[in-house]
């Protein structure tokens, strides 16, 4: 089934680097950490486009390769 992640960006940031979350509030500090304010961005993930996920890492992390082509920023 299809899941919904979230990345939180700043400037420092590999732009749709590898790690999302499955936790926009997670996404949220990410953005907004060492006082910038960044992006959320957002996009659908089929299962076969995850290559890791951790539920107990406290960040929600999914690991995936994501192309620029469905993610908006929110």
């Amino acid at each position: 089934k299809p899941i919904t992640v979230y990345r939180g960006e700043i400037d420092k940031s590999v732009h749709l680097g590898l790690s999302w979350t499955s936790s926009l509030e997670v996404a949220e500090k990410f953005a907004g950490r060492f006082g910038k304010q960044g992006s959320i961005l957002k996009t659908v993930l089929e299962p076969k486009q995850i290559l890791a996920a951790y539920a107990d890492d406290g960040e929600h992390e999914v690991l995936a390769i994501v192309p620029e082509t469905g993610v908006e920023t929110i």
